[in-house]
């Protein structure tokens, strides 16, 4: 006596990636809005929102943009501390430190800082230079609204 199993369950449909999407719809937000963080944590507020721009001009740099270069800061300072010391400066910083392995570990960290920080600020020119070129015809499109 031969036993079949049949399976009670539904075999789901096959979909393809475009029905899915079709299916699924925008994955953007919609474009009236934009989200926006503050100190208490992600918010949407509309896109052209005044109070929105300007917070996020007044802020400055982000958190942990600050707090990076606040590490690095803090690692150059070691190193700069060890560059050019004298024999007592040196043994005291290498002591700090915890030896002379975290002493080449702190050398790479700095170098990578170092490539880190160029690609940064050559962004930041850039995006300065782009930012200051702009020229937003507000008055024309308030007049449109």
């Amino acid at each position: 006596m031969s036993t079949t199993s049949l399976s009670t369950e539904a075999t789901p449909p096959v979909v393809d990636a475009e029905a899915a999407v079709r299916t699924l719809g925008e994955h953007r937000p919609p474009r009236a809005v934009a989200v926006s963080s503050d100190a208490t944590g992600p918010s949407v507020t509309a896109r052209g929102s005044p109070s929105a721009t300007a917070e996020a001009s007044a802020q400055g740099a982000p958190d942990r943009i600050d707090d990076w270069l606040a590490a690095v800061e803090s690692r150059v300072e070691q190193a700069e501390r060890l560059t050019d010391a004298d024999l007592e400066a040196a043994t005291e910083a290498v002591r700090t430190l915890g030896g002379v392995d975290a002493v080449a570990v702190l050398d790479d960290r700095v170098a990578t800082d170092a490539a880190a920080l160029r690609r940064v600020s050559e962004r930041a020119s850039s995006l300065a230079a782009r930012a200051s070129a702009t020229e937003l015809p507000v008055e024309s499109l308030e007049r449109l609204a």
